[in-house]
């Protein structure tokens, strides 16, 4: 029990560092969702942002994310993207999260 609320705790200290992070670095028009009980968010991007050409960026600086198409089967949300909010937000993570806002505001 102790060990479960200890992480928990990291998680939601990481979960509200990379939301501030997405509202600072994305841009206007972004909204989040924040399912219940997971280390995950959904963005919804600008219409005219493309998340799985985003997607396909990312992978090549080694950002993985995963684009909105995945999660259904008549390829809707084609400008959502689920991010990790699961790990520390270091330095690496700080850099993913800017350059992830720039590629979505230049698209």
């Amino acid at each position: 029990d102790r060990h479960l609320r200890h992480l928990r705790g990291e998680l939601e200290t990481q979960h509200q560092a990379a939301r501030g992070l997405i509202q600072r670095y994305f841009p206007p028009g972004t909204r989040m969702t924040e399912p219940k009980g997971g280390y995950f968010v959904w963005l919804e991007l600008p219409p005219s942002v493309d998340a799985l050409a985003v997607h396909q960026q990312a992978m090549a600086h080694s950002i993985s994310t995963a684009p909105g198409v995945l999660f259904s089967a008549d390829r809707r949300f084609t400008h959502h993207l689920r991010l990790n909010v699961g790990h520390p937000v270091d330095d690496r993570f700080k850099r993913a999260v800017r350059w992830l806002g720039t590629a979505v505001a230049t698209s």
